[in-house]
């Protein structure tokens, strides 16, 4: 597998998704931003994503907005090259600071970078051109960061590895072979006690393609990963609710990438559950802070790709009508 394919990926992985048909103008008092009277903002939650325009859907920016869909602000205004894409970020646990992955450096160079959680800032973190990167997070004491790429011996492969918040002690924590097969390893998340890490894995594939990836769950320090097997198939972006006890990801039956579903599964691989139905397409889900909704991308064929909260039951599903589509990841704290 070459690099191109490498790329396209990760690039799957970490939603690289484009916006398509065209957007509709909307009338002048839908443009005005909504009211907050009566609101006290310190109770608002707020949503971190990645956002696009529908002439340059990958070109994105990051955005805050209330998890009532009010208060949207732009934080970042990076460059304008077509080929610019920042995607996969994560926010400290203490929320002053923001990781994400982003090309600024070549079409081909994907970097991890730090900023402050204003959109100021920015430093990079990684500087290892040849070796793609994807999925950072913070771990819960903020103190190391969760990502994935290749090892510096065996660059057309990927693994999970970690480094301190300022970009020192980076170490390997699988090795997973597959006899022949491209060994991918990504989208990692932390357990909210820090002593778990569920991700995927084509580790126990027979083929090389997407729909033999599986989870797995290891430990921290990368040992004993076990599967996670569920019904879903072409899974990505699995993450633990905030009490530990369920796993959220996007996949679906069908075997189709691209038509995705939200599910949730215990840790012990009972109880899954579909969770959205299958008028929606949807993409990298994260829990609220409490763990009793959950945020997520999604579009169906007839409107843009925009954000949405649902109950983690599946029910009370709500448009957040942010002025700009939510091209990217999301997450909420």
């Amino acid at each position: 597998m070459n690099r191109r394919s490498i790329t396209m990926i990760l690039l799957i992985t970490v939603a690289t998704f484009a916006v398509t048909g065209c957007k509709k103008e909307k009338p002048k008092e839908e443009e005005k931003e909504q009211e907050t009277e009566g609101q006290n903002p310190k109770l608002l939650n707020k949503i971190l994503y990645a956002g696009g325009t529908i002439n340059l859907p990958l070109h994105r920016q990051f955005y805050t907005v209330n998890s009532d869909g009010t208060n949207e602000k732009q934080l970042t205004s990076f460059p304008n090259p077509e080929y610019l894409q920042i995607h996969g970020m994560s926010w400290s646990p203490d929320g002053t600071k923001i990781i994400f992955v982003s090309n600024e450096s070549g079409p081909s160079i994907y970097e991890i970078y730090i900023m402050n959680a204003d959109g100021t800032g920015a430093t990079r973190l990684t500087n290892s051109p040849n070796r793609l990167k994807a999925s950072p997070s913070f771990s819960p004491d903020g103190k190391t960061i969760l990502f994935s790429t290749s090892p510096k011996d065996r660059l057309y492969a990927i693994q999970l590895f970690t480094m301190n918040i300022d970009g020192t002690g980076e170490k390997q924590l699988t090795f997973f072979e597959n006899h022949g097969i491209f060994n991918f390893t990504s989208a990692g998340a932390w357990s909210p006690d820090g002593k778990k890490i569920v991700f995927m894995s084509n580790k126990d594939a027979k083929k090389d393609n997407y729909e033999e990836y599986q989870f797995y769950v290891m430990n921290s320090d990368g040992t004993d990963a076990t599967i996670l097997k569920t019904k879903a198939k072409v899974k990505n972006f699995p993450s633990y609710s905030p009490d530990g006890n369920k796993i959220l990801f996007n996949g679906n039956v069908e075997n189709k990438v691209g038509q995705n579903r939200l599910f949730t599964i215990n840790i012990d691989g009972t109880g899954e559950k579909q969770i959205t139905n299958d008028q929606l397409i949807v993409n990298s889900p994260r829990w609220s802070p409490d763990g009793k909704k959950i945020i997520f991308g999604g579009y169906t064929h007839m409107e843009d790709y925009m954000l949405y909260t649902i109950n983690a039951d599946g029910t009370g599903m709500i448009k957040l009508n942010t002025k700009t589509p939510a091209t990217g990841d999301v997450v909420w704290r």
